[in-house]
């Protein structure tokens, strides 16, 4: 489905391997748009890419901003096991991440339990490098656009959401 684009909208940045497309719409309606990076790692520090996301969540009517990570996620799960991974820029964030917060990762739990942490953690600094990109920033207090993160579970239809910037506010 196309969105209308003089109607509000939501945008669910997540990993094109998970397939969660129609998992999220199932839970949150079909006015929805996806934009797909390896392992939900996007490259807002690009200043072309930034101001392209700026001009689609404006001429969208974007109103909501999501921040996905799948607990399935083979890139998330390669970090977790010390299996080699590809070698991707996904993965070496996530393995960054994962050795920083080690730790708190790892301290006791299940393998799901410990892929929930890393996930927690990879969304909250995804958003967090969102809000650091002063391009994005303005948008998003511009135009009143929550900013949220959503950690999911097709496996037991698990949608936790974490809001992160209140709708309404603006920076």
């Amino acid at each position: 489905m196309n969105p209308s684009s003089n109607e509000p909208a939501s945008l669910f940045l997540l990993c094109p391997a998970s397939q969660l497309e129609p998992f999220i719409r199932q839970h949150v309606g079909q006015h929805t748009y996806f934009l797909t990076a390896l392992a939900s790692v996007f490259d807002v520090d690009n200043v072309p890419y930034a101001e392209a996301l700026v001009d689609f969540l404006e001429t969208n009517a974007i109103r909501e901003l999501y921040v996905v990570q799948d607990l399935n996620c083979r890139f998330l799960r390669t970090v977790l096991s010390g299996v080699p991974g590809t070698g991707t820029a996904a993965e070496r964030v996530l393995q960054a991440l994962y050795c920083t917060h080690f730790e708190y990762v790892m301290r006791t739990g299940t393998f799901r339990i410990q892929c929930y942490r890393l996930a927690r953690l990879h969304v909250l600094q995804q958003a967090e490098q969102l809000l650091a990109n002063g391009l994005l920033q303005r948008a998003i207090g511009r135009n009143r656009i929550a900013l949220r993160a959503m950690i999911c579970d097709k496996s037991t239809r698990l949608v936790e959401t974490i809001d992160l910037k209140p709708e309404g506010i603006c920076l």
